[in-house]
């Protein structure tokens, strides 16, 4: 990988890991859960007041990494396995703003 790749994936498990111990939550990635990443990581996000680009910048890492781990049978089961990212609605235009 490129140095700014190995950044980028570095800076987005910092923050993924400040989510659960700002929260008291064991950050072994055996106890993670579909649950907690729904409610304990993409809910918390929101809740934060992050921009849904950016929830979807922190997913898109956090998917690599439990990917990953489960590739390699550190994990037995994937907990991102079913997330989607988000619906960015604020990008939506009408065929009428199209053409303006």
């Amino acid at each position: 990988m490129r140095p700014h790749t190995i950044t980028y994936y570095l800076n987005e498990l910092k923050c993924y890991q400040k989510y659960f111990i700002d929260q008291n939550l064991d950050t072994a990635p055996s106890k993670v859960t579909f649950k907690v990443i729904q409610e304990n990581i993409i809910l918390y996000m929101k809740e934060q007041g992050l921009k849904t680009v950016t929830i979807n910048t922190h997913l898109r890492a956090i998917r690599s990494y439990f990917n990953f781990l489960y590739k390699q049978k550190h994990i037995r089961k994937n907990p991102v396995e079913g997330v989607r990212l988000l619906k960015d609605r604020s990008k939506l235009f009408r065929p009428s703003q199209l053409n303006s």
